[in-house]
C-alpha cells in the first residue's frame, strides 16, 4: 500500500568525496516523495565537491536508491578590510609620525599588496597636523606646535577585483601638561 510507505532522506558524509568545506541539511516534506535539501560552504571557500544522497523506504523487503550530485561554488570578490587603530599625539612633539596601511588591511581573496589602492580621501583640520599618502603609508607632519585636537582621516583601500572598504582614523594631538616656568628671577 503506497499510502504506508515511508521515505527516509539522507546525505552520505562518508562518501568517499565528502568535502568538510560543505555542510549539508536534508529535510523531508509534508509529501513523503520530496525532500529540501540546502546547501552551504565555510567562509571564503570554493570549489567543485560531490554529495551522495540516499533514500530509503520502510517497506519489506527495504528498497534503496541513491544520486551523487555535483556542487560547484563559484568565487566571489570579498571586499578588503580596513582595520586602522587611532593615533595619539602629545602637542609640542616634534617627531612625525608613519602609518603602514598594509600592517592593518586584509583580504581574504587578494593577498597579493601591489594590486591594492589606498586612498587619503580627506583630513580634517590639517591646520593642526598635516597628513598625506605615500602608496600605503600615511605620513604625518609633526603638530603644530602649542596646538591640540583632534583631525580625522578617511583613508580608503581598493583591491585588484573592485571590492573596497573605508575607514575614519582619528589623530588625536593630546595638551601637554608639562609644568611651564612663568617667570623668573634671578636671586
Amino acid at each position: 500500500d503506497p499510502a504506508q510507505v515511508c521515505l527516509n532522506y539522507r546525505y552520505d558524509s562518508s562518501y568517499i568525496d565528502y568535502n568538510s568545506n560543505l555542510t549539508v541539511v536534508v529535510s523531508p516534506t509534508a509529501n513523503s516523495s520530496i525532500a529540501h535539501v540546502s546547501l552551504g560552504t565555510k567562509l571564503d571557500w570554493n570549489g567543485i565537491t560531490y554529495v551522495r544522497f540516499l533514500v530509503e523506504d520502510n517497506g519489506i523487503p527495504m528498497r534503496t536508491g541513491d544520486l551523487v550530485a555535483k556542487v560547484n561554488v563559484t568565487p566571489v570578490n570579498d571586499n578588503p578590510l580596513l582595520d586602522v587603530p587611532d593615533v595619539n599625539m602629545i602637542e609640542n612633539n616634534l617627531s612625525s609620525t608613519s602609518i603602514s596601511l598594509l600592517l592593518y588591511t586584509t583580504d581574504v581573496d587578494n593577498l597579493v599588496p601591489n594590486e591594492m589602492t589606498w586612498k587619503l580621501i580627506s583630513q580634517s583640520n590639517s591646520t593642526l597636523i598635516n597628513c598625506s599618502l605615500s602608496v600605503n603609508t600615511i605620513n604625518c607632519d609633526a603638530p603644530t606646535p602649542n596646538k591640540y585636537g583632534v583631525s580625522d582621516l578617511i583613508v580608503s583601500v581598493i583591491d585588484g577585483s573592485g571590492g573596497f572598504d573605508s575607514q575614519k582614523i582619528t589623530i588625536n594631538v593630546k595638551q601637554d601638561h608639562a609644568p611651564v616656568i612663568t617667570s623668573y628671577s634671578p636671586t
